[in-house]
């Protein structure tokens, strides 16, 4: 139920981060939204969605420190609680897409991991938000396969926009197995962003989204 209602969620708060592109043009545009942004949208979507079912809790958003994961701003981390279960929302902007930004995000999980193992309850589920501006670089074409394990059915529509996707040598389920022994029961991708003439998809900004159930078993830091 938690997840289905996760999943109906990101409809929603792609129209939001839609919203707030128009509302911050050309700042989104330019650089993208904040990771904390993200995570802050989401999360009130996902509360606002949880308000509607009237449960008999209501649900709670709690901000915590994430500690030991490298980055240029600060690293949080947002709980969503209520009586269904506990959702933990982490973000992430790749900036480069290369190696290291990818060992960003596993760090980050990481870090959650360790920061949180005694809170960290049976069911709890963790959501994955990231953003990435498609560039000319390889490491970046190919972040669209190492996320989602293939290249869109609706290629025409990326290279109409001068998008070239690749694949990848690696892929993120393939990562989460080897570092956490757990792979994502959901998975997806969406382009928030819309051109200001015609309203039509901007397929170099991407968002990914992953949904990964929990406790995780081992941990490898390796």
């Amino acid at each position: 139920m938690l997840q289905q209602i996760i999943t109906q969620s990101i409809i929603e708060f792609q129209n939001d981060c839609s919203m707030l592109s128009q509302r911050h043009y050309p700042t989104i545009h330019n650089q993208g939204m904040k990771e904390y942004h993200l995570s802050v949208t989401f999360a009130r979507r996902l509360q606002r969605a949880l308000l509607e079912l009237q449960l008999e809790l209501e649900p709670s958003v709690i901000n915590y420190p994430l500690q030991g994961a490298s980055g240029n701003e600060p690293d949080y981390l947002l709980k969503i609680s209520c009586c269904m279960g506990n959702v933990w929302v982490i973000s992430h902007h790749f900036a480069h897409a290369g190696t290291s930004c990818r060992s960003q995000l596993i760090n980050k999980i990481k870090a959650w991991q360790l920061d949180y193992q005694t809170a960290i309850e049976a069911d709890d589920l963790l959501f994955i938000i990231s953003d990435h501006w498609i560039s000319r670089h390889k490491s970046s074409q190919e972040l669209l396969y190492w996320w989602m394990g293939a290249i869109p059915e609706s290629i025409e529509q990326y290279t109409q926009q001068g998008v070239k996707l690749c694949k990848s040598a690696s892929l993120l389920i393939d990562d989460l197995q080897h570092h956490f022994n757990r792979q994502p029961s959901f998975m997806q991708l969406g382009h928030p962003l819309k051109r200001i003439s015609d309203q039509v998809d901007i397929k170099k900004y991407i968002h990914f989204y992953a949904l990964i159930s929990y406790p995780m078993l081992t941990t490898s830091f390796d």
